[in-house]
């Protein structure tokens, strides 16, 4: 299992080397459009920048990390049966041993007595030789003769005392290798009994499962302040929203549930730019907590951490595109925003070409609260102010490109089409 283990992971890590290579290649061949726009920002701009690629690699590291502990899950799975295998054999041989020493407890016992008792026959006769001796001689002829035949008959005693000795030290034998076979099969069973404990909870399972819960507040962007019976407070997304959530033994009420927005000194002014989005992240839960029947207080953590996870992704994609593109964000109500951006086309060639496109972007509830997978339904309405530009051809290259998008692979969707509506203007316009 494990060499076959072992091949498979040197085989994919070969085959992930030669993808490496390949995609080095290909970007040095064309080097994408947020490479390039890294490069040409500003010092301003370019720890926003480097803030977005490593939430995009966060992101890649955790489905990584969930593939091979989904992986790992399924080996350990595999291999209970094996365990379990081996502990009933065991069991069964231990069971066959047992019954082999109980087999020789009763000749063993039988022959220790006959032994005894010819002891104290050959004592007496001893006894009856020393009287004789004192007696006359006669007397002593004629027991002479007695004893001649009983040491005839001792003789076959002796014979029969020697074939059993012989027979009892093979079964001392066999019952010496019984019971260095009882041993080892008890040594297998303490063996694989401690080793079913390690597959519980120990001292390094609690290191590395603290471990995993730093890391996945890091990833997630989420951190515990109080955990009691009574109440749990944790905050999100950089400290920006505290969630208070009162309990009865653990027991959460979800009509008391609050979430504030904390007051952060060091949030930049992308993003500060949009509190609409973060408004919305609060009423969103709220109702979700507060309308749900949760009787488990990790069932809430995990609700909101699904819900805002969307609602950040939305941010994400917010804040890289107004980097390039000036928007501004308002709510439209029942949970919905309208972002409009102003887009301004310039090509280097034709500068004279100059033309201003205003684009509204429409945030439903369903569609930022279970993104990237309502991304698809983005609501986009094209307008132009001035210049060469049919609003309907902006309007399906933007759409083009967000359909040709999958939720795996969603960063920077919305940068990218936007990107690829001026780089196809300034080609139109050079011919």
């Amino acid at each position: 299992m494990f060499i076959w283990a072992t091949t498979e992971v040197k085989k994919q890590m070969a085959d992930l080397n030669d993808e490496l290579a390949l995609l080095e290649e290909e970007i040095e061949d064309n080097p994408p459009n947020a490479l390039l726009d890294f490069l040409e920002a500003d010092d301003e701009v370019r720890p926003q920048i480097e803030m977005a690629f490593k939430l995009a690699k966060a992101y890649a590291k955790r489905t990584q990390r969930g593939e091979w502990y989904r992986w790992r899950m399924q080996w350990t799975k595999d291999l209970v049966p094996h365990v379990d295998e081996e502990i009933r054999n065991l069991e069964s041989h231990l069971s066959f041993v047992r019954e082999q020493r109980e087999k020789l407890h009763d000749p063993m016992g039988e022959l220790q007595q006959m032994h005894a008792s010819l002891k104290a026959e050959l004592e007496r006769e001893k006894a009856i030789v020393a009287e004789i001796d004192s007696s006359d001689m006669e007397q002593l002829e004629g027991l002479r003769a007695g004893i001649a035949e009983q040491n005839i008959v001792i003789d076959g005693y002796k014979t029969d005392i020697a074939q059993a000795a012989a027979e009892a030290d093979r079964y001392n034998a066999q019952l010496k290798e019984r019971q260095s076979e009882l041993q080892a099969a008890q040594d297998i069973i303490a063996a694989s009994k401690r080793r079913g404990e390690q597959l519980g909870t120990t001292a390094d399972d609690v290191s590395r499962k603290r471990a995993s819960w730093h890391m996945l507040q890091d990833i997630h962007g989420w951190k515990g302040v109080r955990v009691t019976p009574e109440l749990m407070e944790f905050t999100y997304m950089s400290s920006q929203l505290h969630v208070r959530m009162p309990m009865i033994n653990f027991k959460p009420t979800c009509s008391d549930v609050t979430v504030a927005q904390l007051a952060v000194a060091t949030l930049s002014e992308a993003q500060d730019q949009f509190p609409a989005v973060v408004d919305a992240m609060i009423i969103a839960g709220l109702e979700d907590v507060r309308s749900g029947a949760y009787t488990n207080h990790r069932l809430i953590v995990r609700r909101l951490d699904a819900l805002w996870t969307s609602y950040n992704l939305v941010l994400t994609e917010l804040r890289r595109l107004w980097i390039k593109h000036p928007l501004v964000l308002r709510s439209i109500g029942d949970g919905s925003i309208e972002a409009n951006v102003r887009m301004i086309l310039r090509p280097k060639l034709r500068p004279e070409f100059k033309a201003k496109v205003l684009v509204k972007l429409t945030f439903t509830k369903e569609t930022m609260s279970q993104w990237p997978d309502k991304l698809r339904e983005l609501g986009i309405d094209v307008q132009v102010a001035y210049g060469a530009v049919e609003p309907d051809h902006v309007l399906g290259i933007l759409r083009n490109h967000i359909q040709s998008s999958s939720p795996s692979q969603h960063y920077c969707t919305l940068y990218d089409a936007f990107g690829e509506v001026a780089t196809r203007y300034s080609g139109e316009v050079a011919h």
